[in-house]
C-alpha cells in the first residue's frame, strides 16, 4: 500500500483524486482520476488494449477510495481475486466479495488492516 500510495503524483500536488493500480508480477497498470469508477474503466481497458485479460486471475486492485458494492461488482466482472482499499468498504460490497469469492482488505494502512472476505486466499 506503501508503494502505491507513493505513485499518486496528481494527489501529492494538488488532491481530490482517485487511483488504482493493477498488480501482476509481469505486468501494473496504474490510474489517476477525479472519479473512482473511471479509474476502475480505464484499468480494464488498458488491460483489453495490451492483451493482457489473461493476467487478471492471478492479478491484484488497489484503490485509494471507497469501495461500494458499483466498485466490487467492476473487480468481480473484471475477474480480480483480491482488491485492496486505503478506506473502508460498504457492507453490500463485503457481500458482493464474499458471494463471489474475491478478497477484500480495508483500510490498510501501514502495517494494519481488515480482511473482510476471502481470507482463506491469505496465507
Amino acid at each position: 500500500m506503501k508503494e502505491f500510495e507513493r505513485q499518486s503524483e496528481i494527489y501529492k500536488n494538488v488532491g481530490g483524486v482517485h487511483s488504482v493500480l493493477f498488480q501482476h508480477p509481469d505486468f501494473s497498470v496504474f490510474n489517476e482520476d477525479i472519479g473512482r469508477h473511471n479509474c476502475f474503466d480505464k484499468i480494464g481497458g488498458v488491460l483489453l488494449k495490451n492483451n493482457k485479460m489473461a493476467l487478471v486471475a492471478a492479478g491484484m486492485l488497489f484503490v485509494s477510495g471507497r469501495v461500494s458494492s458499483e466498485i466490487i461488482t467492476k473487480v468481480i466482472r473484471l475477474g480480480v481475486p483480491v482488491l485492496c482499499s486505503r478506506s473502508t468498504p460498504t457492507a453490500a460490497a463485503v457481500n458482493l466479495a464474499r458471494e463471489y469469492n474475491v478478497t477484500l482488505l480495508g483500510y490498510v494502512r501501514s502495517n494494519t488492516g481488515y480482511v473482510y472476505a476471502g481470507a482463506d486466499r491469505l496465507t
